[in-house]
C-alpha cells in the first residue's frame, strides 16, 4: 500500500520568494517538513511512504500524472490554506482512487463546508489517532473525523523519518527537533494551551541526542529546536544542553542551532553559558512591546519579570542573536508607538527583528474580546492575498489605514543598509564572553567551503555596493573579535537580506490593502457582536455545568468565587469547543478540564474585589440548586448580549 504525504507552497508565498534574497545559500525553503516526518515515523513498515514538499519538487499534481497512491495526506499550514484546498479539490476530481486526509493546524481556520473536500480530518496531537486510523483504513472503515483524547507521552513519540527526504535536506535552511509539547504561559492571543496543554511534556533526553546525531550524519548544518518554549522546562533543557556541547563539538564542523524561548533566559546566567557554547547563535523572542500596560493587558507575565532592553543587551553579551518577534495596534498603540519600538531596536542594537499588526486568532480570548466590541473584520471580504500582515482588527486608538502606512514607514527607516549595519556593529562590539565552540577541523571546512565561497563570491559580484561595503567592513570586525562569530555573522547577514526582502514583498500588500480600503470602505465588514450559546451545548448544560463544579471545587469553597470561575470556565469552553461540541464525551471532558486549569491559573476571576463576609462553604460534591439556574442566566445575559468595554 503506497502513502504520499504533501508539504504545500506556491510560488507566490512569502516565505517561498524570501528565499531568493539569498540564493548564495542553495536552498528552496526555510524549514524542512517536520510534521510529515514525525508522522511518517508512526506509519508501519508494510506501507510504501513518500514525502513531496512542493517547495523542493514543484506542483504535486504534475507529480500525480504518473504516479498513484492508495491514501493521500495533505499537511495544513494557516498561510496555504487556499493552495491546500485546490490542491485537495484537484485529488478527489482527478485521483478517485486515492483516500484523501488532511490534518495539521491550519485545519481550524478552515470553513467547514471546505472541510469536506477530506475524506477524513485529524485535530490536534496524531500520535496516538494516526496509527488507529490506520487500522481503520486497513479495514476499509476510516472515520471522517479524528481527535485526540489525551496527550501523548513524548517519551514515546518516534523519531521523525528524515531518510525518506535524505535528497532534499540540503535545499533547507534548518531541519526541526522539538524536544517538548506544551506552553505554561497564557497569552491571550495565542492558543497554543488548547492545542498542546500547560503542562510540559518531554521527551527523553538520550532521544534528543539522537536525533541531534542522526541529521549531522546525514548533512544537515543548521537545526531548529521546535519547541513552542525550549526553556518551558529549564531543569530538562539543561541537561539535554549539557550533553549536547560536547557531542557538537566532537563533529567536524558544529552545528548552528536555533530556538524560540521567551525573555526570562537572562535571569540564569548558567543556562545562557550553556546555549553559547553549545552554539546556539539565534534565540527567537517574543517580545511583542515594551509597553508594561499593554504587556498586562494582553497576560504576557513573563515579560514583566525583565527588564526587557537590559535583557536584550545581556542575551547579546554572549554572542547569541535575538530576534525580536514585535507587535503593534493594541489598545494602548498609538501612532507614537512606531517610534518607541524603532527606539527600542536602535538603543539595544537589535539585529533582527519581525513586525507584525495585531492579529485575533479565531478562538482565542483576544478574538472572543474584539468581536464582542465589534472590531473583528470578515477577512472573506477584504483583500484575497492577505498573509497574517494585514491584520484582522480594528484598532482602538489609530485608524487601519494609520497602522498600515506606520509599518510601510517604520520598514523604510529600519531597513536600510546603515541602518542595520550600525546595528550589528554596535552588537559585535559589545559581545563580552565569547562562545566556547570548537572551530570546524579540515574536514568540516571543506565541508562547509562552498556556502562560504559562495556567499564571499555572492557579495564580490552581485551585491550592490552599499551591501558590499557592509558586509565586508563588519566582516572584518567581527573575525576581529573572534573567529568563532563568523558563522553568526554570516547567518546574521543572510537573515537581513531575506527579511529585507520580505518587508518589500509585505510592503507591496499593505500599499495595495490600503487602497482596497479607502477605495471602497465597504470592503470592511464586521462580524457580529454575539456569540450565543450553541444549541448541542445547551442540551448537555447541566452534565458540563456539574462536572464544571466539580473539578473547580477541589481549588475553590466559597461561592462567589466559584460562580465566577465557573462562567468563565463555561465561557471558555464555548469559545473554543462549542462549534464542535456534539456529545459531552471523554475528549470534551478533556477539554473542559484544561479550561478550567486555564482559569484558575491566569483567569479574569481573580481581579473581581470580593467581600470580607463569612460565606459558608460549598457542599464538595454536589452544588446547590440555584447553581445551575444561575449558570444559565450569567451564560445566556453574557455570551448572547454583553459587548465589552
Amino acid at each position: 500500500m503506497k502513502i504520499l504525504l504533501i508539504s504545500p507552497s506556491e510560488l507566490k508565498d512569502i516565505e517561498y520568494k524570501a528565499v531568493t534574497a539569498a540564493p548564495f545559500m542553495g536552498i528552496k525553503a526555510l524549514f524542512a517538513p517536520h510534521a510529515l516526518a514525525a508522522i511518517a515515523a508512526l506509519i508501519p513498515n508494510n506501507f510504501e511512504v513518500k514525502i513531496f514538499d512542493e517547495a523542493v519538487h514543484g506542483s504535486v499534481e504534475e507529480h500525480l500524472k504518473t504516479t498513484s497512491y492508495n491514501l493521500i495526506g495533505i499537511h495544513l499550514t494557516t498561510n496555504l490554506l487556499k493552495r491546500c484546498i485546490e490542491i485537495g479539490s484537484h485529488i478527489r476530481n482527478k485521483c478517485s482512487q486515492s483516500y484523501l486526509v488532511a490534518g495539521g493546524i491550519g485545519l481550524s481556520s478552515i470553513p467547514v463546508e471546505k472541510v469536506n473536500i477530506f475524506q477524513t480530518v485529524f485535530y490536534g496531537e496524531a500520535e496516538e489517532t494516526w496509527p488507529e486510523f490506520l487500522i481503520d483504513f486497513e479495514k476499509g472503515k476510516p472515520l471522517p473525523k479524528y481527535r485526540k483524547l489525551s496527550h501523548p507521552n513524548m517519551a514515546l513519540v518516534p523519531i521523525p523519518r528524515w531518510e525518506l527526504i535524505s535528497d532534499d535536506l540540503k535545499y533547507y535552511a534548518t531541519v526541526s527537533i522539538q524536544t517538548t509539547r506544551g506552553c505554561p504561559y497564557d497569552c491571550d492571543f495565542c492558543n497554543v494551551i488548547y492545542t498542546y496543554g500547560r503542562k510540559m511534556r518531554c521527551k527523553v533526553v538520550a532521544q534528543v541526542i539522537e536525533e541531534v546525531k542522526l541529521l549531522e550524519s546525514l548533512g544537515v548544518k543548521a537545526v531548529f529546536f521546535a519547541d513552542d518554549n525550549f526553556i518551558g522546562n529549564r531543569k530538562f533543557v539543561k541537561e539535554i544542553l549539557k550533553e549536547l556541547k560536547p557531542l557538537n563539538n566532537s563533529f567536524n564542523a558544529p552545528l548552528l542551532f536555533m530556538t524560540q524561548l521567551d525573555i526570562t533566559v537572562a535571569n540564569d546566567d548558567e543556562l545562557l553559558g550553556l546555549l553559547a557554547d553549545c552554539n546556539f547563535i539565534q534565540l527567537m523572542i517574543g517580545i511583542e512591546t515594551v509597553d508594561e500596560v499593554t504587556l498586562t493587558e494582553m497576560n504576557k507575565i513573563q515579560n514583566l519579570r525583565v527588564d526587557i532592553p537590559n535583557a536584550v543587551r545581556k542575551i547579546q553579551s554572549y554572542g547569541i542573536l535575538v530576534t525580536a518577534h514585535l507587535i503593534i495596534g493594541f489598545d494602548n498603540d498609538t501612532t507614537e508607538s512606531f517610534k518607541n519600538i524603532e527606539n527600542f531596536i536602535n538603543q539595544v542594537n537589535v539585529t533582527e527583528y519581525l513586525l507584525h499588526p495585531l492579529m485575533a486568532p479565531a478562538g482565542t480570548k483576544l478574538w472572543y474580546k474584539m468581536k464582542r466590541d465589534s472590531r473583528i473584520i470578515d477577512y472573506d471580504l477584504i483583500n484575497d492575498d492577505f498573509t497574517d500582515i494585514v491584520s484582522n482588527v480594528i484598532p482602538k486608538n489609530m485608524t487601519r489605514e494609520e497602522l498600515m502606512s506606520g509599518m510601510l514607514d517604520f520598514w523604510s527607516r529600519l531597513n536600510t543598509v546603515d541602518s542595520n549595519a550600525s546595528r550589528v556593529s554596535s552588537y559585535i562590539e559589545n559581545i563580552s564572553r565569547i562562545p566556547d565552540v570548537q572551530k570546524p577541523n579540515f574536514k568540516g571546512f571543506w565541508k562547509m567551503k562552498g556556502l562560504i565561497f559562495n556567499a564571499i563570491g555572492f557579495f564580490i559580484t552581485k551585491a550592490d555596493k552599499k551591501d558590499k561595503k557592509a558586509f565586508f567592513d563588519l566582516f572584518k570586525q567581527v573575525r576581529k573579535k573572534s573567529i568563532i562569530l563568523i558563522s553568526r555573522f554570516m547567518y546574521m547577514y543572510t537573515n537581513y537580506l531575506m527579511n529585507r526582502y520580505r518587508a518589500e514583498l509585505y510592503s507591496e500588500i499593505l500599499v495595495q490593502q490600503i487602497r482596497i480600503e479607502n477605495n471602497d470602505p465597504a470592503v470592511i465588514v464586521k462580524l457580529d457582536s454575539l456569540t450565543p450559546i450553541p444549541e448541542n451545548i445547551l442540551t448537555h448544560s447541566k452534565e458540563i455545568f456539574l462536572e464544571t463544579y466539580t473539578i473547580l471545587r477541589k481549588s475553590i469553597d466559597k461561592q462567589a468565587k466559584l460562580y465566577n470561575t465557573a462562567l468563565e470556565t463555561i465561557t471558555d469552553f464555548i469559545n473554543h469547543f462549542g462549534n464542535d461540541f456534539i456529545d459531552f464525551d471523554d475528549f470534551q471532558k478533556k477539554n473542559l478540564a484544561t479550561c478550567a486549569i486555564r482559569v484558575l491559573n491566569n483567569g479574569e476571576w481573580k481581579k473581581e474585589v470580593y467581600a470580607q463576609n463569612e460565606e459558608p462553604l460549598l457542599p464538595e460534591n454536589k452544588p446547590p440548586e440555584a447553581f445551575f439556574k444561575q449558570m444559565h442566566n450569567n451564560l445566556d445575559n453574557y455570551l448572547r448580549y454583553i459587548i465589552s468595554d
